[in-house]
């Protein structure tokens, strides 16, 4: 302790007691004693957020999930689609101009990666907020959270009909995506679709 601050320096039980002394006006204070608890950080790695969608279908990319409104097939994982999302959008975070076109910025050290999917609608109404989430070294990223399918890259699928799309995520320009997983959740309040999809 020093002046006004503790340092903790090991789990356990910390026990504080306070004295005041009196001087020739006011009287001492009653000594008061205080106790915490000092414990061990919890640390949340990619093995606990797996424990904590467990509930989650764990399948490998290229299988095709369906629930009652809409048939999802994760397609395929570009690696690096840093240069088609730069084409498309030269103010897109890691693009920059260059002679009138839009390319990667290296100073940004980052990369595109692309989601390719296969969706179908299955029933007569539009189709639910989709949700997409990417696990990487333990740490959860949205992609495009909150947009309606059907409007992914601009698709308008009406019922029965199918149609591909993309979305894309911005990662380290070095990180592997090893161990990467791809969530997904259909619905906002009762999602009825909840998918984990292994990138590797």
């Amino acid at each position: 302790m020093q002046g006004n601050s503790i340092s903790l320096l090991q789990t356990g039980t910390c026990e504080i007691l306070a004295i005041q002394s009196g001087d020739d006006k006011y009287l001492p204070a009653q000594p008061l004693n205080f106790s915490l608890e000092v414990k061990s950080p919890t640390i949340t790695s990619a093995n606990a957020l797996l424990d904590q969608v467990q509930t989650y279908a764990r399948v490998p990319q290229g299988t095709t999930y369906a629930s009652a409104t809409a048939e999802i097939t994760l397609k395929g994982v570009t690696n690096d689609a840093t240069a088609k999302v730069c084409a498309a959008d030269p103010t897109a975070d890691g693009c920059t101009l260059s002679s009138g076109a839009g390319v990667a910025n290296p100073a940004a050290q980052t990369r595109y990666i692309e989601f390719a999917f296969h969706v179908k609608d299955l029933d007569s109404n539009p189709l639910p907020t989709i949700s997409y989430r990417l696990l990487l070294n333990g740490v959860l990223t949205e992609i495009n959270s909150g947009v309606a399918l059907e409007t992914l890259n601009g698709l308008n699928i009406g019922s029965g009909e199918s149609a591909d799309g993309s979305l894309f995520a911005m990662v380290p320009i070095n990180q592997k995506l090893d161990g990467a997983y791809l969530i997904i959740d259909e619905g906002v309040t009762d999602p009825s679709i909840r998918l984990l999809m292994s990138l590797t």
